[in-house]
């Protein structure tokens, strides 16, 4: 079997150019959405490439939780970023709340750390640290650009762009050129057009001022839609298809360059998103049901308000996967809260800890509740429960009254949610177009791209997508479903299992009635 040791070997011997990965993010895109009548271009990719049916987002399917783990190579349980925005108990101040969009909060959060805000090494620093390159644009938020390459500012010759705060950029002198062709701020607009044509245009200009010689051994280009339009505007609205025919059309630049030179150079190109999209169908309030049974909770939202949090029984964060820190976090306490949680129509699943001593087990430390080890998400700094809004794939999703109903939201586990986009070629792939079907994720994503230019990640449990370097690899898996059944109460989360790794595919709530779409649920 020619292996990529053995391809990497005959390019040094020979002397080919090496491997270089020119990676495209469509931010919240969905497989289903990639059709020929709205996203030709990348339509047309995806058929002519490698492709995976089952590429599979972290839970929670939040931005700032996947971008970790793309450009680190693990999951949740390993990186530490839990959540978009989560409780940091033994930090004061502004510091107790992480806002993964706000840069500020996120170097703060690394600097206040032992470990750093990642509990591992990322993409960028594995380059850095030997001779590499990673360049980034971005034109989600400042701080979801940052998550993508950490400590940038100590990186030579490294790129973290934001393209809506481009004075945010590093390294400063990266910034200090970037800001004589360009303003410090380019407005977010719905759909953000303006944004991705600048992006594509800075690529052109920057990276490829000297042609494909100049271009950085790992370059990343990340387009916000339709992730942007699809929170506000909705999925199928007319805006936010715009929104991705747009992307589609700057895509279609790099796609000509890449067909045109970058291929015959070894730029391996890979398109990809970082999750997927459900419908907003209805309103949950998890802080008034907490209340309601006489229980002190104090919100991400007051504490970003100036609240503080020394008299709160509990601190909730988020609206739709959100996080439960308990003052009182023994088993007795948390098993009181969670049956009040679960009793709720509007709740779907409600995860705690792995148990200490049956860390294998469906359900969590505590009792009527999964265990977040089933979802990869059991880290120190996870909450004491989690809690996720019902959601099936037919209604749409149960969540706070943040985005509209009918809008777009993620952070979930049903398929749409957990399902995400990723299609490869180039010269170090196999060649002919495939469908892969077995289950694939963001961590075995880095860990190949890194393997592509012949760098190992250090201490990594991922695989390498060697389906897509290799011909013959079997692709056949296993799917088991996991149950907790507890009197009427009963959940379930369905994993895959491959290459001596597991893989969430959806999870569930499968008693009760979904509350009636568009009405408030208490």
């Amino acid at each position: 079997m020619y292996c990529l040791k053995e391809q990497l070997l005959n390019m040094n011997q020979n002397k080919v150019k090496p491997n270089k990965i020119l990676l495209v993010g469509f931010d919240g895109l969905r497989p289903c959405d990639i059709t020929y009548e709205v996203m030709p271009n990348l339509a047309r990719f995806r058929d002519a490439s490698h492709c995976w049916e089952n590429y599979l987002a972290c839970f929670p399917t939040e931005t700032y939780v996947n971008h970790p783990a793309i450009f680190s190579g693990a999951r949740p349980n390993r990186h530490g970023v839990i959540a978009n925005s989560f409780f940091c108990p033994a930090k004061t101040g502004k510091a107790k709340l992480f806002c993964g969009w706000d840069v500020e909060s996120v170097m703060a959060q690394d600097a206040a750390r032992s470990e750093g805000l990642y509990g591992v090494a990322d993409m960028g620093e594995v380059l850095a640290q030997n001779g590499r390159k990673l360049r980034i644009y971005c034109s989600n938020s400042a701080g979801s650009t940052r998550l993508q390459h950490v400590h940038a500012a100590r990186c030579e010759g490294h790129l973290n762009a934001c393209i809506h705060m481009l004075e945010a950029a590093e390294p400063a002198s990266e910034r200090e050129r970037i800001l004589k062709d360009h303003a410090g701020r380019i407005p977010l607009v719905f759909p953000d057009v303006d944004a991705q044509q600048t992006m594509i245009d800075m690529f052109f200009d920057y990276e490829l001022r000297d042609g494909v010689e100049s271009l950085a051994d790992v370059t990343v280009l990340w387009l916000g839609e339709p992730d942007h339009s699809s929170h506000e505007l909705g999925l199928k609205a007319a805006e936010t298809e715009r929104g991705r025919s747009e992307t589609d059309r700057q895509f279609a630049r790099v796609l000509q360059w890449w067909k045109a030179e970058g291929r015959r150079s070894n730029v391996q190109l890979v398109t990809m998103s970082d999750h997927g999209h459900g419908v907003v169908a209805g309103y949950v309030d998890f802080a008034a049901i907490l209340r309601n049974a006489g229980l002190n909770v104090v919100t991400d939202t007051e504490i970003l308000k100036g609240a503080g949090t020394e008299d709160a029984e509990a601190v909730l964060v988020g609206d739709y996967a959100a996080g439960l820190w308990v003052k009182d976090n023994s088993v007795e306490n948390l098993t009181r809260i969670a049956r009040i949680l679960t009793a709720a129509p509007g709740v779907g699943l409600v995860f705690s800890q792995p148990d200490p001593e049956h860390r294998d087990a469906v359900a969590g430390r505590v009792p009527g509740t999964l265990s977040e080890a089933l979802v990869f998400s059991d880290h120190k700094r996870s909450p004491d429960l989690r809690i996720v809004g019902r959601g099936d794939n037919l209604t749409g999703r149960i969540m706070s009254g943040s985005y509209t109903v009918g809008c777009g939201n993620h952070g979930g586990l049903t398929p749409q949610e957990v399902h995400a986009h990723l299609a490869a070629a180039g010269t170090a792939f196999a060649e002919g177009a495939r469908r892969h079907k077995a289950p694939a994720g963001h961590d075995d994503l880095a860990k190949t791209m890194l393997s592509l230019i012949g760098i190992a990640l250090p201490a990594s449990p991922a695989r390498e997508l060697e389906e897509a370097i290799n011909d013959g690899i079997d692709e056949d898996y296993g799917v088991f479903t996991l149950r907790l059944s507890q009197g009427t109460l009963s959940m379930a989360v369905e994993q895959a299992h491959y290459a001596g790794r597991r893989y969430v595919l959806c999870a569930q709530r499968e008693d009760g009635a979904f509350p009636a779409a568009g009405e408030p649920v208490r």
